[in-house]
C-alpha cells in the first residue's frame, strides 16, 4: 500500500471508530455501562469487533483502489465516507456495524467513481463490464428468493408440502425464463440484448419493491386451504413473473456478449461465477446482517435498489457501447474448424449432462444444509452460511473453468465428479469428527467449507459442459435450453431428496447415495468423452477405488455423527431412539432425570410428568390449566414429548384436545416410550400432521386454552409462533377469558409483544400466560384445589393440601405493563430476537 494513501486510511478509520462508539453508546445505554464497570467481561457487546471488521473493509477498499484505479478513483473516497458515515449513523448499533460501514464505503466508492469518471465508466462498455454488472444483479436475487422464500413459509405454512412448493416454483420460473430466453435472445443481437436486460431489472425491481404487500395478498386468499393445487397457484401468482424475468437474462446475456468472447465457454463460465459470487455475498451479509438491521421489507427495498442500479449501470453500458467497441465486434463469434472440432456434444446431449448434474448438486446441497441445520441447532444464519459458501464454490470454480481450454473439457469433467464424489462422502464424516473433538460450530463450519468444495467441484459443471456444446445447422448453441433443463434437474433433486428420500433414508443413507450418484455422474462425462478426449486413466482409477473402498464404510463413518454435532463431545451415550422425516431429525438421548427430546440439533423437552421432580419445568402446563376452573377445549401447537399433553389431559374438565405437530416423527418416538404412549389412544385427544400457524389461521374455532409448546426464539422460524400478527390470531382463537401460553425461552421482547396485544399476561418460569381478559387474581388455595383434581397429582401423592403447598412456591407473577413501554414488539417482517437483534431490557 503506498504511502499517500495510508492518510486516508487513519482518517476513515478514525471516523469509523468516533461513529462506533455513539452509535453503541446512544443504541445500548445498559451495555456501555456494563462495559465501563467490567470491561473484560462486557466485551462481546463493546464496538471491538465492529471497528475491527470495519478495518479489514477499509484496507479491503485501499487494496480495491491500487488494483483497480478507474474503478475505485481517489476522488470517490470522500463522498463515500460521508455516504457510509450517513448510513451507520441511521442504523441501531450491532455487532455486524463494522461490516455494514465497509460494505456501503466499498460500494459507494465504486458508484462515485462511475458517476465521475468518464475513464471508469468506461468500463462498463465492455464485455468484463457488463458481467460485472450481473454481479449486482446475482445479489438482488439471492436477496429476493430468501426473503420471498420467508415471506411465503409464514402464509402458506412451514410443512414440507409448502416449502416444497415454494422452492419447486422458484427454481422452476427460473427455468421457464431460460427456455424464454433461449428462443427470444438470438432476434435481439448485442446492444437490444442488453436493453432488454435492463427493461427486466427495472421491472423485476418495482416488482421487488412492492412484492411484501402482493405477498401478503396473495398469501390472504390461500391462507386457509392445505390443497396442494393451491398451494401451487398461489406460489406462481405470488413469485412466478420475477423469476421468469430472472430466469431470462442469462441466456440474453450470454447471446449478446457472445460478439464479444472467445468462446461460448468464457462467456458462460464468467457470467455465472459473477452472478454466483454476486449471489454469495449477499447470501452471507444476510445470514450476518441485512435482516437483523431491515428486515423482510428493507431487505426486499435493498434489492429493489440493487435492480435499479443494474439498470442504471447497463443503460451507461449501452451508451458507451458503439463508441468503444469495433462495429464488427458485435457480429456472431464464428468458431474455427479446428475449434469446432473440438465441440463434441450436440446440446440435447448437453441439457442432459446439464440435468444430471444440477439433480445431484442439488440434493447433495440441501443434505449438507440438513446436517448444518442439525449442528447449529437450527440457528438462522445456518442457510445463508451453508449456500454462500457453496455459491461463492461455484463462483471461483466457474472462473477456473474459464481458464481451462476446450479439448479435455469431458475428461476434466469426470475427475471433477469423481473428486465430488470423494468430497461428499468424507468430509461431512470429518465435519462430524471435528465437531465431536471440538464444538459443534466446529462442524458446522466445515460442513459449509464442504459446500464450497461441491459448489467448486460439481456445482461448476454447466460453464464445462457449456463449453463442450456444439452448435446446430444454424450456429445457434441453444444454451438457454441446456441451462433451462439444468435447473429442471435441480428441481427433481430438491424434491425428491428433501421430501420424499428423507422420509425413507437416513441422512447417512443419503449421503452415501449422493456419493454414488457423482460417482455415476463422473461415469457419464466418461462415456461422452470416449473416443473423443483422452481420460486421466490413473487419477480417476485412484479417486474411484477410493470411493469404492469408502463407501461400504459409510455406515461407520457417520454412525454417531448427531450425537457429535449435538454435545461436541465423543464421551456422549448413543441415542436410545432417532426419527428422521422430511421436516427434520428427532432423537432421544438418555438421562436418569428423563429421556431429553433432540429436535433438530436443540433441546425440544424430557419425558416426564412428575411435578415433584420438575426437570423439564413442567409446572408450566400444570399451572396454566389450574389458572382457569373448567378448562374444556385446549389446542397445542407443538407436541415434542408429549409430556405436556399428558398433563393437560389429566385434568378431568378437558373435553376435546387437538395438538397440531408439524413433524410426524414425535408422535412414534412418543409411541415407543411408556410414560407417555397412552396419550395416543385418549378418546378424547386428536393429532395433526400441519404448521401450527397456518392450521390456526384455516380452523375459526374458539378454545379455552392455546399452548405454543414452541422452541427456543433464537431459532430459524421462531418468530412467527412468536410475532404480534400471530399472537393477534391466537387471540381471536379464543374464547373471552382464555388463556394463550408462550414459551419466551428468556426474550423479554416476547413478553413485551404480548403485552401489547392482551390485556393481562402472568410469568410462569420461563414462559407467559396471556389472558383475553382478565382473571380473578391467582392465590394457592384456589389454584391447588384445581391442582389436586388432576389425575397425574393424585397418581404422584399430591393430595389438595399438598397442592396447595406445591403452587404456593410457584404462584404466577402479573407483569408490570410500563416496565415493557419502551421494547421493540416482535414481527413477522422484524424477526428482532430470531436475528439477534439486542434483546429488550425491561425497567428494573
Amino acid at each position: 500500500m503506498t504511502t499517500c494513501l495510508r492518510p486516508r486510511l487513519v482518517v476513515s478509520l478514525l471516523v469509523t471508530t468516533v461513529l462506533l462508539a455513539m452509535r453503541w453508546f446512544f443504541s445500548s445505554p445498559a451495555a456501555v455501562a456494563s462495559f465501563l464497570s467490567d470491561p473484560l467481561m462486557g466485551l462481546s457487546d463493546s464496538p471491538i469487533l465492529p471497528i475491527i471488521c470495519a478495518l479489514l473493509a477499509l484496507l479491503a477498499r485501499e487494496l480495491l483502489g491500487e488494483r483497480a484505479p478507474r474503478l475505485f478513483a481517489e476522488a470517490s473516497w470522500m463522498p463515500a465516507l460521508v455516504i457510509a458515515s450517513m448510513v451507520l449513523v441511521a442504523t441501531p448499533f450491532h455487532f455486524t456495524s463494522g461490516i455494514l460501514f465497509g460494505t456501503v464505503f466499498i460500494a459507494a466508492s465504486a458508484a462515485c467513481s462511475l458517476c465521475s469518471n468518464r475513464d471508469a465508466s468506461d468500463l462498463l462498455a465492455t464485455a468484463d463490464g457488463v458481467r460485472g454488472i450481473f454481479f449486482i444483479s446475482g445479489m438482488a436475487a439471492l436477496i429476493y428468493q430468501v426473503a420471498w422464500q420467508k415471506k411465503l413459509i409464514s402464509l402458506l405454512g412451514a410443512d414440507g408440502q409448502a416449502v416444497t412448493v415454494i422452492v419447486a416454483v422458484f427454481l422452476g420460473g427460473l427455468g421457464v425464463g431460460a427456455l424464454i430466453g433461449d428462443k427470444l435472445a438470438p432476434s435481439l443481437g448485442t446492444r437490444r440484448g442488453i436493453a432488454v436486460f435492463c427493461a427486466i431489472e427495472l421491472v423485476a425491481g418495482v416488482f421487488g419493491a412492492a412484492s411484501m404487500f402482493w405477498l401478503d395478498w396473495i398469501g390472504s386468499l390461500a391462507a386457509r386451504s392445505f390443497s396442494p393445487a393451491v398451494l401451487i397457484a398461489a406460489s406462481v401468482a405470488a413469485i412466478g413473473l420475477p423469476t421468469v424475468l430472472m430466469g431470462i437474462t442469462l441466456p440474453i446475456l450470454v447471446e449478446a456478449l457472445k460478439g464479444r468472447s472467445t468462446g461460448l465457454k468464457e462467456n458462460v463460465a464468467k457470467l455465472y461465477a459473477l452472478n454466483a459470487l454476486g449471489s454469495a455475498v449477499a447470501s452471507l451479509l444476510a445470514a450476518t446482517m441485512l435482516f437483523q438491521f431491515v428486515g423482510l421489507i428493507g431487505a426486499t427495498w435493498i434489492a429493489a435498489t440493487l435492480n435499479a442500479l443494474t439498470a442504471y449501470l447497463v443503460f451507461i453500458a449501452a451508451r458507451n457501447w458503439v463508441g468503444l467497441v469495433p462495429e464488427h465486434a458485435d457480429k456472431p463469434h464464428v468458431p474455427s474448424p479446428e475449434a469446432v472440432r473440438e465441440l463434441n456434444l450436440p446440446w440435447q446431449h448437453a441439457a442432459l449432462l446439464a440435468g444430471l448434474t444440477g439433480f445431484v448438486t442439488i440434493g447433495q446441497e440441501v443434505i449438507l444444509l440438513r446436517m448444518m441445520a442439525w449442528s447449529s441447532g437450527g440457528a438462522p444464519w445456518t442457510f445463508g452460511l451453508g449456500v454462500g459458501t457453496f455459491l461463492l464454490g461455484l463462483g471461483y470454480g466457474s472462473l477456473r473453468i474459464a481458464r481451462l481450454p476446450t479439448a479435455g473439457l469431458l475428461a476434466e469433467g469426470c475427475q471433477v465428479w469423481l473428486g465430488t464424489a470423494l468430497a461428499a462422502l468424507l468430509m461431512p464424516a470429518l465435519a462430524a469428527l471435528l465437531g465431536g473433538m471440538s464444538t459443534p460450530a466446529a462442524g458446522t463450519f466445515l460442513l459449509a467449507a464442504t459446500l464450497g468444495v461441491i459448489g467448486f467441484l460439481g456445482g461448476s459443471s454447466l460453464p464445462l459442459i457449456s463449453g463442450q456444446i456444439r452448435p446446430d445447422s444454424t450456429g445457434n448453441s441453444h444454451f438457454g435450453a441446456v441451462y433451462s433443463v439444468n435447473i429442471l434437474g435441480s428441481v427433481v433433486g430438491a424434491i425428491l431428496t428433501g421430501y420424499i428420500l428423507f422420509d425413507v433414508l437416513t441422512t447417512a443413507q443419503c449421503v452415501a447415495m449422493s456419493a454414488t450418484f457423482s460417482l455415476l455422474t463422473g461415469g457419464t462425462f466418461v462415456w461422452f468423452a470416449r473416443g473423443r478426449q483422452r481420460i486421466p486413466l490413473f487419477r480417476c482409477a485412484v479417486l474411484t477405488g477410493m470411493v469404492m473402498c469408502a463407501l461400504p464404510l459409510h455406515g461407520w463413518l457417520y454412525r454417531q455423527w448427531r450425537e457429535w454435532l449435538f454435545q461436541g463431545t465423543f464421551n456422549v451415550l448413543p441415542f436410545s431412539d432417532t426419527m428422521e422425516t422430511h421436516a427434520g431429525i428427532i432423537a432421544v438421548q438418555p438421562d436418569e432425570r428423563g429421556a431429553v427430546v433432540v429436535g433438530g440439533g436443540a433441546y425440544d423437552g424430557r419425558f416426564n410428568v412428575d411435578p415433584l421432580h420438575d426437570s423439564n419445568l413442567i409446572l408450566r402446563p400444570y399451572t396454566v390449566m389450574a389458572l382457569l376452573p373448567e378448562p374444556a377445549r385446549v389446542l397445542q401447537i407443538g407436541l415434542a414429548s408429549g409430556s405436556w399433553a399428558k398433563v393437560m389431559l389429566s385434568f378431568p374438565t378437558v373435553r376435546e384436545f387437538r395438538s397440531v405437530e408439524i413433524n410426524s416423527g414425535y408422535l412414534r418416538i412418543i409411541a415407543d416410550n411408556k410414560e407417555v404412549s397412552d396419550i395416543l389412544a385418549d378418546r378424547r385427544a386428536s393429532y395433526t400432521i400441519a404448521d401450527g400457524r397456518k392450521w390456526l389461521l384455516a380452523n375459526d374455532q374458539k378454545w379455552d386454552v392455546i399452548v405454543i409448546n414452541n422452541t427456543f426464539h433464537w431459532r430459524e422460524g421462531a418468530t412467527f409462533l412468536n410475532s404480534h400478527e400471530f399472537m393477534e390470531l391466537a387471540r381471536s382463537r379464543l374464547v373471552p377469558g382464555g388463556i394463550l401460553f408462550l414459551n419466551t425461552t428468556g426474550s423479554h421482547a416476547i413478553s413485551a409483544t404480548a403485552l401489547k396485544e392482551f390485556p393481562e399476561v402472568y410469568q410462569i418460569s420461563n414462559g407467559i400466560a396471556a389472558v383475553n381478559g382478565r382473571l380473578p387474581a391467582p392465590d394457592a388455595v384456589t389454584l391447588g384445589k384445581r391442582l389436586a383434581k388432576s389425575s397425574l397429582f393424585a397418581r404422584h401423592g399430591l393430595d389438595e393440601a399438598m397442592s396447595i403447598q406445591w403452587i404456593s412456591q410457584r404462584l404466577p407473577v402479573v407483569l408490570d405493563r410500563q416496565r415493557y413501554a419502551e421494547c421493540e414488539i416482535l414481527t413477522d417482517d422484524a424477526m428482532a430476537t430470531e436475528w439477534g437483534k439486542r434483546a429488550c431490557l425491561p425497567v428494573p
